[in-house]
């Protein structure tokens, strides 16, 4: 972690806010300006300007951590495969233990941390969790333990084709 970063995601995440209720405030107002004397379009622009608001709540009260994503390969093993990075006053390294699961989250019937095994792709995890019927599978994405993410939509290929996220490996703490 970096002091550095840290004030950066905090920037990052106030400019974010700000665009995004200034996006909410030309919401509201496009729709008071569209609706016309129709009590259902009053509610159901009432809940959807709550929603907006609940979120916008959530992400003021997010801290940023500092973290910066080193890419390591799960498979290095000696400190010269480390990248260079010059280190500056104040930094942190952190090396947790190695995790023995990979964590399956979203539209699945069984949104639990399950054992890692080195043969397993994403498709595998996913058939064990069990895609809801709800799920859209080609929004599909990986979250790695070092923070960086893989979506569905990077790996189509050529054409659409390829072996998308469903073959991809994962790493423990995935």
């Amino acid at each position: 972690t970096r002091e550095e970063a840290r004030q950066r995601q905090r920037e990052n995440l106030a400019s974010a806010i700000t665009r995004l209720e200034a996006l909410a405030a030309t919401q509201s107002a496009r729709d008071a300006a569209n609706r016309r004397d129709d009590p259902g379009a009053a509610s159901s622009a009432a809940v959807s300007n709550a929603a907006t608001q609940a979120q916008l709540a959530r992400l003021r009260q997010l801290q940023p951590n500092g973290r910066i994503a080193l890419e390591l390969n799960p498979q290095d093993r000696t400190l010269a495969t480390l990248p260079d990075l010059p280190l500056e006053h104040g930094d942190r390294i952190i090396v947790p233990p190695r995790p023995g699961f990979v964590t399956v989250a979203g539209a699945v019937v069984n949104s639990n941390a399950f054992l890692w095994k080195p043969e397993r792709t994403v498709g595998d995890y996913l058939r064990i969790a069990g895609v809801d019927e709800s799920a859209e599978v080609d929004n599909t994405f990986i979250l790695r333990a070092d923070g960086t993410v893989l979506s569905g939509q990077d790996r189509r290929g050529v054409f659409g084709f390829g072996g998308g996220l469903q073959s991809a490996s994962l790493y423990p703490g995935d």
